[in-house]
């Protein structure tokens, strides 16, 4: 689901598994399963906002069947760790631009994560 003043856009249900890095300098590094042939690595970073709440962004290139940069993704979640810091939830919204900075589209999604040691 959209988080409050979102954007509002459609909600896509895809479940895949994904490795999240947040660095001590406030990079983020995402890899995952859903597209592999067709985006590239996730760069970003993420900041503490107060409590338990976090938020990063992140951007990505997609690619066409041949290989050929088509546009780029920026995603922004807005994150809840739990009280061990163990594992969190996300939610936040995606747009979606061609490769001159156009938005294309908008949408939502929320995440669900547990610490990998």
């Amino acid at each position: 689901t959209c988080l409050p003043g979102n954007v509002p856009g459609p909600v896509v249900f895809a479940s895949f598994d994904a490795l999240n890095a947040f660095v001590a300098d406030g990079t983020f590094l995402d890899t995952n399963t859903s597209n592999p042939a067709t985006q590239s690595a996730h760069f970003g970073y993420w900041r503490h906002v107060r409590g338990n709440k976090y938020e990063f962004a992140q951007k990505f290139f997609m690619f066409d069947a041949a290989g050929v940069a088509t546009s780029y993704r920026v995603v922004r979640h807005q994150i809840v760790l739990d009280k061990t810091g163990m594992s969190f939830t996300s939610g936040g919204y995606a747009e979606t631009f061609n490769l001159d900075g156009v938005l294309l589209a908008t949408g939502c999604s929320t995440s669900s994560a547990v610490r990998f040691d």
